[in-house]
């Protein structure tokens, strides 16, 4: 079971021009959503929000796939969803090929290449591997000299994603991680100290839209899960985001390209990520 990206794409149907993903000529921004889960919630809102997007997103469970692809159908048809989200049915990794996926009982959304310490395993599956760089070699890269956002939610292989793209990282305006190390075994490199490290090696600042303060409050509330809940829809209803970039709307360590920031700052790349 090889990830050559060729078959892969065949496999769902798309056709490549010269090797490369096509667009209609409309689409302007591209974004990559690597961990989709049942239900797509982030790269949904993106594709709803910007009529010139469109998302590359990545999910190697089936039947997680399915659910998202009843969404997409049920979609006004305006919004032409199906020519602008490209769903490869892949994990990414830092090696191409083949490895052990565990897929967890309470929810599919915590399924990941490594196993959990305290999900309930359903079944061990085998699923395809690839990398970002070998992706980003499909990709308009003269058309789309920058893609605007990266959101991983890997479940303790977030950094190996990040390595998975070598230099080719840089072609990302704005990364957003989830930062986890000890939720899965041998995933003790997924820690924020090591983004922080690697991204500011190539060039990263990172962000904070929430405060310490903020993330001390939410750590109280969790406790409690009526008020958990209230305080969730608090967020929903009250964006967190930064002064200096306020159409950054994340939870998670976020890394701004040095080379973007205006960018960011005056609204021309836009993030979200909740939860």
């Amino acid at each position: 079971m090889q990830a050559n990206l060729d078959n892969v794409m065949l496999s769902i149907g798309r056709s490549l021009v010269n090797g490369k993903i096509q667009f209609p000529d409309y689409i302007r921004r591209l974004k990559f959503d690597v961990g989709l889960s049942k239900d797509a919630v982030q790269s949904l809102h993106w594709l709803r929000t910007d009529p010139e997007l469109a998302v590359i997103g990545f999910e190697p469970l089936q039947e997680n796939i399915s659910a998202v692809l009843k969404i997409v159908d049920r979609e006004d048809r305006s919004l032409n969803l199906s020519a602008r989200f490209i769903i490869l049915p892949v994990a990414l990794a830092d090696f191409e090929g083949e490895h052990e996926f565990y897929v967890t009982d309470d929810d599919a959304g915590s399924s990941s290449l490594f196993k959990p310490v305290s999900h309930k395993l359903r079944s061990v599956t085998k699923v395809r591997t690839t990398t970002l760089e070998k992706v980003l070699r499909y990709v308009e890269l003269d058309k789309y000299k920058r893609i605007d956002f990266l959101k991983t939610d890997c479940q303790g292989a977030d950094f190996r994603v990040i390595l998975g793209a070598g230099d080719l990282i840089t072609k990302f305006a704005v990364v957003t991680v989830e930062a986890d190390s000890q939720g899965y075994e041998d995933s003790d490199d997924n820690s924020e100290y090591n983004f922080d490290n690697y991204m500011t090696k190539y060039g990263f600042v990172r962000i904070n839209p929430r405060t310490e303060l903020r993330k001390e409050i939410g750590k109280v509330f969790s406790r409690s899960k009526i008020v958990d809940q209230l305080y969730r829809l608090f967020k929903t209803q009250f964006p967190v985001v930064s002064p200096l970039y306020p159409l950054l709307e994340v939870d998670d360590p976020t890394y701004v390209n040095q080379i973007d920031l205006e960018l960011v700052k005056n609204g021309r790349v836009t993030a979200y990520q909740r939860g």
